[in-house]
């Protein structure tokens, strides 16, 4: 189950009071499409989708939520 790892650990964070930032990265390879022009976009997507999955699926509090895109970097 893809979702298995992060419900598993979604309690513990509800749990903690402290912020939470979610990362995204991408490989070196040019990414160029009409959904993501660059890796910058690429990865702060996904640093975004992992923060929507906590937040719409275990009730994490969104002012607790930061995302960073870093691309391959």
């Amino acid at each position: 189950e893809l979702h298995a790892l992060p419900a598993a650990i979604a309690p513990r964070l509800a749990a903690e009071g402290g912020s939470l930032q979610f990362e995204g990265h991408t490989d070196d390879r040019p990414v160029k499409n009409a959904a993501f022009p660059s890796n910058w976009e690429l990865s702060s997507a996904r640093a975004a989708a992992v923060a929507r999955y906590f937040i719409d699926e275990h009730a994490i509090d969104p002012r607790r939520v930061s995302t960073t895109g870093y691309a391959a970097f």
